[in-house]
């Protein structure tokens, strides 16, 4: 068993470099939950000395702040201008050491589900501001194989991330067609170029969140608890397996307090930018977390609820930062959200492209049960490797 520390360097210091050489500009929204990785932007190196946290070409970055940590957030730092790049704060970086570790595979290992859920467990500050510690990732203890056996690794999990990557596309070319459906149908909901008359979301449905829970009346079993998560997990199809719980008499009293979410109802993370809104397709009791997960629900009849999911995606993710607010992560509040603006369109009309919705899922199902089948198998793997 080794520590992190011993194989590579946590946090290293920033370089003393030429005031005016251009490097690699890489803030947070630029490194993926799957380890995609721009470094596209460009500035000079006076511009990000201070104030950001520096990096090298091989170096892996692991988000520490929620949650982005949560979320998986992290890479390997890959082609850099003049092979330095600058980026958040809120990054913790391992520099391997080349005679013991290979970047992928640390990367790998920062990867693993237990490995973050350690973390968790383990950071420090504040509520809404929690950080994974240094200290936690310099007395980490893991078993190290050779540097063959890590490549070897590493080549069978490339292999089978490429086909991960293949079905996810395949995914988000079907979302493409879709988009490109609802604007044929209806128009851009900022242009409004078919002259729809509009209604404020607040005028066609309930707009809220959910009762306060406490950290202390979770449980390891009972009524599922859907935190931003969970629920951004389920708005792209995907099956979940829930950590958190409520009892049953705590359910029944939170539900008596605001309701019960119904089939049909909306429900998003707050911290939404891709437009990951759930229409809620089961009537298997859950509850979710307040303020992190918006509700919108008691829709009027005259409104389908996917179509209403598809307008609000629009909205958002077309000006996302005119309707969401916050200095460390823009999230949407709910006040904001209860002023989108919704076309006025005929019922046949928004059940015309639910139809066109359902016969694409159909498709979308049988590459996600694909893509679930390779997780799995990922997963496996990763637990052979790293278990």
């Amino acid at each position: 068993m080794v520590k992190l520390k011993d194989i590579c360097i946590i946090n290293p210091k920033s370089p003393v470099l030429a005031e005016n050489l251009p490097v690699s500009f890489v803030p947070m929204p630029k490194v993926g939950e799957n380890g995609e990785f721009d470094p596209s932007e460009i500035k000079p190196y006076h511009e990000v000395k201070k104030g950001f946290t520096s990096f090298q070409e091989g170096d892996v970055l692991f988000a520490k702040i929620t949650p982005c940590m949560e979320n998986g957030k992290g890479a390997v730092a890959r082609y850099l201008l003049n092979g330095y790049g600058f980026g958040s704060t809120e990054f913790h970086v391992l520099r391997p050491n080349p005679a013991l570790v290979t970047s992928e595979w640390l990367y790998y290992l920062t990867r693993r589900h237990e490995f973050r859920k350690e973390a968790e467990r383990n950071m420090t500050g504040s509520a809404g501001q929690k950080r994974v510690p240094k200290t936690f990732l310099e007395n980490y203890e893991i078993n190290l194989p050779s540097l063959s056996v890590q490549h070897e690794q590493t080549k069978n999990l490339n292999l089978i991330g490429n086909l991960i990557a293949l079905r996810r596309e395949q995914l988000s070319k079907l979302d493409e067609l879709v988009k490109a459906r609802f604007v044929e149908m209806f128009g851009d909901c900022r242009m409004n170029p078919k002259g729809w008359a509009t209604k404020s979301l607040e005028d066609i449905a309930e707009v809220g969140s959910s009762k306060r829970v406490f950290v202390e009346e979770l449980k390891e079993e009972g009524i599922p608890f859907y935190r931003g998560t969970e629920v951004g997990a389920l708005a792209e199809g995907k099956s979940i397996e829930p950590e958190l719980f409520i009892t049953e008499a705590h359910y029944r009293e939170l539900c008596e307090a605001t309701g019960i979410p119904q089939v049909g109802d909306l429900l998003m993370p707050s911290i939404c930018p891709d437009g990951r809104i759930w229409v809620v397709d089961t009537e298997e009791p859950f509850y979710f977390k307040d303020g992190r997960v918006l509700w919108v629900h008691a829709i009027d009849r005259s409104f389908h609820p996917v179509f209403l999911l598809y307008t609000l995606k629009d909205r958002i993710m077309t000006d996302y930062s005119s309707i969401a607010s916050g200095t460390t992560f823009a999230e949407l509040k709910i006040f904001a959200l209860k002023k989108c603006q919704v076309f006025d369109v005929p019922l046949e009309l928004q059940k015309q492209f639910a139809t066109f919705i359902e016969q694409t899922n159909k498709t979308k199902l049988t590459i996600q049960a694909s893509l679930d089948k390779l997780e799995v198998m990922k997963k496996a793997l990763m637990q052979e490797y790293f278990g």
